[in-house]
């Protein structure tokens, strides 16, 4: 709790804002030093009005955890029943079969990323645990 509430202030300090969206929490705030690295930055400004999972994937700012993704799968089966209710119009069939693929990827890529930086993280654990430094 001690860690998390001095993360907290620091991470505050410097700008960074929680801004919970749709596909997970966006940390952009007002740090202008990373601001430019935002994917929804464009004309010298952000825009988070433009969050989506596929303009928010791979953002620096973006954290997405098991809750969020749980939501994105929820709707990913709202989305496959939608395209398949004949009781809907053609066209709303067709842009929920569009949204569910996308959909479906994002969250797989989402998935993909996240395993790929647990590898790399255990991986910088244990050359840090080698090296005899994690002992000082």
């Amino acid at each position: 709790e001690d860690k998390a509430d001095f993360l907290a202030n620091k991470l505050t300090h410097k700008g960074y804002k929680a801004n919970p969206k749709s596909n997970g929490v966006c940390f952009a705030g007002s740090n202008r030093r990373t601001e430019r690295l935002a994917n929804c930055h464009s004309d010298g400004v952000l825009n988070p009005q433009s969050a989506s999972p596929s303009m928010c994937h791979g953002c620096v700012h973006l954290f997405t955890n098991e809750n969020y993704m749980s939501v994105m799968e929820e709707e990913l089966a709202e989305l496959e029943e939608r395209s398949k209710d004949f009781r809907l119009p053609m066209p709303v069939r067709i842009q929920a079969k569009t949204q569910f693929s996308d959909l479906a990827r994002m969250i797989q890529l989402e998935r993909d990323m996240a395993q790929e930086n647990q590898n790399c993280l255990s991986q910088n654990i244990k050359n840090w645990t080698d090296s005899g430094m994690a002992n000082d």
